[in-house]
C-alpha cells in the first residue's frame, strides 16, 4: 500500500476519516478547478499518471461506465473506477476491477490528503471540498494500484468539475445533456451543453450520444476549437445487454463506440462479452420476485421519461405501485406529471439527506395527476408493499435513496421467511399439540416463548463469536430444533432426528433455498451436543437452547433428570 514510512499527526480510522470527509462540506464551494488543482499538487499530481477515460452528461454516466468497465476487463485492462454518489455503500465510489477500497486503504489516503490541506489552509487557502478530496483520493488510489485505465464520472458539471483537473485523456464522453442542475451550471440547454463539453480535451477524442440539434452544435463546436475528433454513437445497440430498462440499450451503444476508440486492443467479441457481463445496481434493478419490485435511479426528467418506457415495455398491462422520493432542488412537479398517471397506489418518502424533499410536498404536487398518493415512512411503505401479491412494486428518485430502500426490503425479505414459519399450517399444529400435550409438565416446556428466547439468546452469541450467520438462518433453526417432540412424546424417537425430518419439509415451504435447509436441519441434528468452542449453527442453538433454561429458578430442580453439567446453573446470556 502506498504510504509505508509517511508519519501523520493523528491517525483517522474509516468512521473518523468518512466524518473528516463530511464535515468539509461547512466550509462552503469555491467554484472553478483552483482547489482542486491546488490540493493535487500537493499530493504530487497523481492524475496525470492515469490513462482517464473521462464521461460526463446529465443521465447513463453510471451505467455506460458499466458496460465500459466490463469490456475493458474482458481485454485484460486493469481498470479503476470512480462514481458518485454511492448507492449501497460508500466505497463502491471507489473500484479497481469491481472491487471496494478497503476500508483501511480509504482511511489512509484521507490522512495523506488531511495533511496536505492542513498545509494549504495554513498559507490562507480554501478548504478543500468533500467531493474535490474523493476525487484527489480516487486518482491517488488508482495511481498506487497501477492501473492501465480509470474510468472518471463527473459529479454535476464538466469543464468546471473537479474531475476535470486532469490535462489529457484517452477519451472524453457525453452521455444525453438536458436541463438538470440548472441553478449551477445554466437555465438553458446551451449553456449546459457548453459546461459538459468543457471536458474535452485539445487534439483529444470525444464520443458522444445522440443529442439534440441545440447540444449537438455545442459539442461539434468545442471538439472543432479543441481540434478533437468527434463520434457519435448509434441510438441503440444490436448486441446481447445485460442491463434491463429499454434505455440500457442507448447506454451500450455509447459504450461500444467509447470502447472502440480507447487505443486498447479491444475486439468485437470484447464488446459483445463485456455488454452482456455488466453489472450496475439501482437501474431498473429487480430485487424481488414475490412481490416484483423493481428499484431505478430515475430522479430527473430524462430518467422519469426512460422510466416510463420501460415500465411500458416490460409490465405493460401490470398493477405498478410506487414507492418515491427526490431531492427538492430536482424539477419534481415535472417528474410527478411524467410518472404518476401510470401507478394505482403511490408512496412518497423523504429522503434521509439535508436535500431531501419533504413527502408531504411531493405528495402534494403528485396529487395532481394521481389522487392515491399517500406520504409515509420507508419502513410503512415497505410494509404496505410487501403485502401485494399481484402488483408490481417500482421504486424510484434519488440514488442514495434506492441504498435505504434496498437495504430494508432486504431485511424484510430474509425476515419473511421467518415469518412464514410462523404462519405455516404443519408448524402451528405440532407446535399447538406439543404445548397441550406438555400442558402439565412440571419441567422444561416446549412452548413459543422458549423458541423465541432461543432464537435471540442464538443471535446475541453469534454476534458475541463473530459468526456472521444470518438472523434469519438462527431463527429459522431455533423455531424448528424442537419441532419434533410430539413424535418423541407419541413414538419414542429422538426429537432432534424427527424434528430435522420436520423442518426438511417445512423450511422450504417458508421461502428457505435448498443450501440454508440443509445448513438449518443439520444444526437441528446436531443441537442435543453442548460444544465446547461455539463455531456452527449447531453450537449456536445448543448453547442458546441451554442457556436459556433458568434451572436456578425451577420448581422442579430436586427431581430434574438432568445431568448436572447440562443444567444452567450460571446466568451466561
Amino acid at each position: 500500500m502506498g504510504g509505508t514510512g509517511e508519519v501523520f499527526d493523528f491517525i483517522m480510522d474509516y468512521e473518523e476519516a468518512r466524518k473528516y470527509v463530511n464535515d468539509s462540506s461547512k466550509y462552503g464551494i469555491v467554484p472553478g478547478l483552483s482547489n482542486i488543482k491546488r490540493l493535487c499538487t500537493a499530493l504530487g499530481n497523481p492524475q496525470e499518471e492515469l490513462r482517464v477515460i473521462h464521461i460526463a452528461g446529465r443521465n447513463g454516466k453510471g451505467s455506460t461506465g458499466a458496460f465500459v468497465e466490463a469490456v475493458l476487463r474482458d481485454a485484460g485492462i486493469k481498470i479503476g473506477r470512480f462514481v458518485s454518489p454511492a448507492v449501497f455503500e460508500y466505497t463502491e465510489q471507489f473500484t479497481v476491477n469491481g472491487e471496494n477500497i478497503p476500508k483501511e486503504r480509504y482511511a489512509w489516503y484521507i490522512n495523506k490528503i488531511r495533511t496536505a490541506v492542513i498545509g494549504i489552509t495554513g498559507n490562507g487557502y480554501p478548504h478543500p471540498t468533500p467531493f474535490e478530496i474523493e476525487t484527489a483520493a480516487a486518482f491517488m488510489y488508482f495511481n498506487d494500484e497501477k492501473c492501465d485505465a480509470a474510468l472518471i464520472e463527473a459529479g454535476m458539471g464538466g469543464g468546471l468539475d473537479a474531475t476535470n483537473v486532469i490535462s489529457q485523456s484517452l477519451v472524453s464522453v457525453i452521455t444525453p445533456i438536458g436541463m438538470d442542475h440548472a441553478n449551477f451550471l445554466g437555465d438553458t440547454e446551451e449553456k449546459i451543453a457548453e459546461e459538459k463539453a468543457g471536458i474535452i480535451k485539445e487534439n483529444g477524442i470525444v464520443v458522444t450520444a445522440p443529442q439534440s440539434e441545440t447540444v449537438m452544435n455545442v459539442i461539434k463546436n468545442t471538439a472543432n476549437m479543441k481540434n478533437a475528433d468527434l463520434f457519435v454513437s448509434a441510438a441503440e445497440c444490436n448486441y446481447e445487454i445485460s442491463l434491463p430498462g429499454e434505455y440500457q440499450r442507448r447506454n451500450a451503444a455509447l459504450a461500444a463506440e467509447v470502447c472502440r476508440h480507447t487505443g486498447f486492443d479491444i475486439t468485437e467479441t470484447n464488446i459483445e462479452n463485456g455488454l452482456k457481463r455488466a453489472v450496475w445496481h439501482g437501474r431498473f434493478e429487480k430485487i424481488c420476485n414475490s412481490p416484483e419490485f423493481i428499484i431505478d435511479g430515475a430522479h430527473n426528467i430524462h430518467g422519469a421519461q426512460a422510466l416510463m418506457e420501460s415500465i411500458d415495455l416490460f409490465y405493460k398491462n401490470r398493477r405498478i405501485i410506487y414507492i418515491t422520493g427526490i431531492f427538492r432542488d430536482k424539477e419534481y412537479e415535472k417528474i410527478a406529471e411524467i410518472t404518476a398517471s401510470r401507478a394505482e397506489k403511490i408512496y412518497t418518502v423523504t429522503p434521509d439527506n439535508p436535500r431531501g424533499l419533504d413527502n408531504k410536498i411531493f405528495a402534494k404536487a403528485i396529487g395532481k395527476y394521481n389522487k392515491n398518493t399517500e406520504a409515509v415512512t420507508l419502513d410503512a411503505a415497505l410494509r404496505k408493499c410487501f403485502n401485494e401479491h399481484d402488483a408490481v412494486i417500482v421504486a424510484f428518485g434519488t440514488l442514495s435513496f434506492l441504498g435505504s430502500i434496498k437495504k430494508k426490503a432486504d431485511d424484510m425479505l430474509k425476515m419473511k421467511k421467518v415469518n412464514n414459519i410462523f404462519s405455516n399450517e404443519k408448524f402451528r399444529s405440532l407446535l399447538m399439540q406439543i404445548e397441550e400435550t406438555e400442558k402439565d409438565r412440571i419441567y422444561c416446556r416446549h412452548d413459543i416463548s422458549h423458541l423465541m428466547e432461543v432464537a435471540r439468546a442464538g443471535y446475541i452469541l453469534n454476534l458475541e463469536n463473530e459468526l456472521e450467520i444470518p438472523k434469519e438462518i438462527i431463527y429459522g433453526a431455533a423455531l424448528l430444533h424442537d419441532i419434533g417432540r410430539l413424535e418423541q412424546y407419541n413414538k419414542g424417537i429422538h426429537h432432534h432426528e424427527a424434528g430435522a425430518a420436520i423442518a426438511a419439509e417445512i423450511l422450504p415451504q417458508c421461502g428457505y433455498t435448498h443450501e440454508e435447509t440443509e445448513l438449518i436441519v443439520g444444526a437441528i441434528k446436531e443441537h442435543r451436543n453442548l460444544p465446547k468452542k461455539i463455531e456452527t449453527l449447531g453450537d449456536v442453538i445448543a448453547s442458546a437452547d441451554k442457556a436459556t433454561r433458568m434451572c436456578m429458578l425451577c420448581k422442579a430442580f430436586d427431581t430434574c433428570k438432568w445431568k448436572e453439567e447440562d443444567r444452567n446453573l450460571d446466568l451466561t446470556i
